[in-house]
């Protein structure tokens, strides 16, 4: 859905193919990937969900990879 505003996505990837595809994936639903970093140093992250069929309980395991390594001295100004 497009609501008529700019999506901007921040973080970090892996430069892995998840990685690759990511951003991909982001930039063919119009969403802004100039603030995503790729690194070297770390895989990209990702997250499992697993539900029980007969409870609908689920549990969600994420591995953070790149944007644990992502810290938090980055200054963004967006929209300018």
């Amino acid at each position: 859905m497009n609501t008529g505003g700019k999506t901007f996505m921040l973080g970090q990837v892996g430069k892995d193919a998840d990685g690759s595809k990511y951003i991909e994936h982001l930039e063919d639903i119009g969403v802004c990937t100039d603030h995503i970093q790729e690194t070297e140093s770390s895989t990209t992250g990702m997250a499992y969900i697993f539900s029980d069929v007969n409870t609908g309980d689920n549990s969600i395991v994420i591995v953070g990879g790149a944007n644990m390594d992502y810290g938090t001295d980055r200054e963004y100004v967006l929209g300018q």
